[in-house]
């Protein structure tokens, strides 16, 4: 038996081992499609209907006695659960000095409504799969929208006046959708539209795409 700090005797098979970032292949389950996950160390706890697949490789959180707290890194089954080291004496995971690096995942948007929410939906789909790591590049009116999960990256300095065109942008395509109602028609006056706004904000002497080109300049640095 094992002492705790307060002098107790706990059970062989209550050790408790924290591990951060230990990483487990899975090697049971190939005729099975895959091993049992459940959803608490107990051997009575409710299963998962989704197993974790053969080849899976997961991140410890938690290993008590030869029940394994893990959370998916790479392939497919539920992101978190407990799974049993070994089955009839033979390993169902085994620990693997694999890294599998997170991939990183850019989403850049333009400030329009529908635009941002499209790409929030996104990024929350990607949020909820392992083995991703989402960054949104986003102007200062829209970081708020960023989910909790992802990585925001706003606009600063010189880069934030594109936002203006954008802004012109929109309220000139959206003025053109009342009143245009042939689609052949509505494509040129949408050409004519930007080139008339890109105009506008020269004679001002005024680059704003330039300052966008450089915000993407500088994401693609920063998360590469």
């Amino acid at each position: 038996a094992i002492l705790n700090r307060k002098g107790g005797r706990r059970g062989p098979g209550s050790f408790v081992r924290k591990m951060a970032g230990q990483m487990w292949e899975v090697l049971g389950g190939a005729s099975t499609g895959g091993i049992l996950v459940r959803a608490g160390r107990p051997l009575e706890s409710p299963e998962y209907g989704e197993r974790l697949q053969t080849g899976s490789v997961v991140r410890q959180i938690e290993l008590r006695g030869e029940r394994l707290h893990f959370e998916l890194v790479e392939g497919a089954g539920p992101a978190r659960g407990w799974v049993s080291l070994k089955l009839k004496g033979k390993d169902l995971v085994v620990k693997t000095h694999a890294r599998a690096e997170r991939r990183k995942l850019l989403l850049l948007s333009i400030p329009w409504k529908g635009h941002i929410v499209h790409l929030r939906r996104i990024a929350e789909w990607f949020e909820g799969r392992a083995g991703y790591e989402t960054h949104l590049g986003v102007f200062p009116q829209s970081a708020d929208v960023v989910p909790s999960g992802s990585v925001a990256h706003v606009a600063q300095g010189d880069e934030a006046h594109a936002e203006a065109m954008f802004d012109a942008l929109e309220d000139s395509f959206r003025s053109l959708a009342r009143s245009t109602k042939d689609h052949g028609e509505g494509l040129g006056s949408m050409l004519g539209a930007m080139i008339e706004v890109i105009a506008d904000f020269a004679e001002k002497k005024q680059d704003p795409f330039a300052c966008f080109f450089r915000f993407c300049i500088r994401l693609i640095q920063e998360v590469k």
